[in-house]
């Protein structure tokens, strides 16, 4: 997805009856996971969660 400091990226990938999700977000950005009613900050770089 384009942001005005660079691309962001989401990744999902099923292991099971799991979810793994790899957001990456540019240097600078921060962002919001919400997921089931929970928020989850995101901080720049690579950040994985398992749902």
């Amino acid at each position: 997805m384009p942001h005005p400091a660079g691309m962001i990226s989401v990744d999902y990938k099923k292991l099971g009856k799991k979810l793994e999700a790899t957001i990456t977000l540019q240097d600078g950005v921060i962002g919001e996971l919400v997921w089931q009613g929970k928020n989850t900050m995101i901080k720049s770089g690579t950040n994985t969660f398992n749902l």
